[in-house]
This record gives C-alpha cells, sequence and structure tokens, in this order.
C-alpha cells in the first residue's frame, strides 16, 4: 500500500500548497481542518485515490488526523470549502485521529541537520512532520488490515 511510505523515514513530508482544500468537519467537532498530502509517489498537487493525507487542524495549528482518499481526486492549488459536509463524505476515510508530535519547516529541517544537503535538494520547499513512536505504532495498527 503507497501509504505504508509514512513509516520508512522519522519524518513524513508534506508538499507545499499556498491554499488547501478547507473542510467543516462533522468527524472532528465541525472543527475546520485542511488536508496536505503526504509523500505521494509522484511531487504534484492531485490527489488521487488510495493517496494518504494529513489533517490539520485550523482553530489549533496542527495536525489532527491521517487519512486516505477513497473516491475521486483533489486539486490543492486552490480553495475548496465543503460547508458542513463531513470529511467522509468528501471522499476521505479517517484511520487516525489524535494529535502528533511536531512540525518543522525544511529551514528547520537544515537548520538542525535532520536533512543532508543532498536530500534537500531533492525535495521542494516545504513542511515535514515528525511522528513520535506512539502516533506510528497506533497508524501502523490501522493500516495492517489493508
Amino acid at each position: 500500500m503507497r501509504t505504508m511510505n509514512i513509516f520508512e523515514h522519522r519524518y513524513v513530508y508534506i508538499f507545499q500548497a499556498s491554499t488547501s482544500i478547507i473542510v467543516d468537519l462533522d468527524d472532528f467537532t465541525n472543527e475546520v481542518v485542511m488536508l496536505w498530502g503526504v509523500n505521494n509517489d509522484a511531487p504534484s498537487r492531485h490527489l488521487k485515490i488510495g493517496d494518504g493525507v494529513l489533517i490539520k487542524s485550523v482553530k489549533h495549528q496542527g495536525i489532527v488526523g491521517y487519512g486516505e482518499i477513497t473516491r475521486g481526486w483533489h486539486q490543492l492549488d486552490k480553495p475548496m470549502d465543503l460547508g458542513r459536509r463531513s470529511l467522509s463524505k468528501f471522499g476521505v476515510k479517517i484511520l487516525y485521529k489524535g494529535r502528533f508530535q511536531s512540525t518543522l519547516t525544511t529551514s528547520e529541517m537544515r537548520k538542525d541537520r535532520i536533512l543532508s544537503q543532498m536530500e534537500i535538494m531533492k525535495r521542494p520547499q516545504g513542511t515535514f512532520f515528525i511522528l513520535g513512536s506512539e502516533e506510528k505504532r497506533r497508524l501502523k495498527e490501522l493500516l495492517k488490515d489493508k
């Protein structure tokens, strides 16, 4: 499964989008959230069926969940306000709900020498999300049945 590469690295790369899909989520007590594509096969703003997404809370400015696209594809280069429809109706299956450990920008990664210069050159500017061991364990449990 494509989303399993989330566990092969200490970090998960989120491609940058100046605006993102915004949803008022029933699944998250009507939080307004943004979807960010998780290191998909090709660097693209298009999400396809089976691609992973991190769910970012606008209110808390943090990651509140992880999901998978279940139908259609979505562009992240323009905002889509979906009102009060839930993510499941929008075509995102929620696989994990909970806070993720921390976020780092590319420049912070470089400063902390977490990424080598070669790795940074291969990746566009964006944000990296560090998954804690508890998040990794819970995500693995949720995905192993697939």
